[in-house]
This record gives C-alpha cells, structure tokens and sequence, in this order.
C-alpha cells in the first residue's frame, strides 16, 4: 500500500493534479485506511502507470 505522498512522488505530478484527476475517474482512487489514513494499492499505481504508457507509444 502506497501513502498519498508516495504515490504523488512516483507518478511525477501535484497532488492538486492527482486529486483532480481522481475526480475525474482518470486516476485509481485511494482508500479510506482509517478516518484519518489513505492508501492505494501499489499494483493499482503499477497497472495505471503501466497503461499509459501503452497509450503514450500507441499500444
């Protein structure tokens, strides 16, 4: 499980971006840990970086 910060430092991008996007349902979700924690599972990260970059080379 990956902390929002984490998250944010991997894909390169604001957290405002990363929360827009959520939003937007153009990026995977975190989820609610606890009231006070979130987290997003590293293989959802992967798969969502992964596609991109099947998208960025035309795949």
């Amino acid at each position: 499980m990956l902390r929002p910060e984490a998250v944010i430092t991997r894909v390169g991008l604001s957290r405002s971006q990363v929360y827009q996007m959520i939003a937007e349902e153009r990026f995977p979700p975190f989820l609610k840990l606890s009231t006070r924690a979130s987290a997003m599972p590293e293989a959802w990260l992967d798969a969502f970086i992964a596609r991109r970059a099947e998208i960025a080379i035309g795949k």
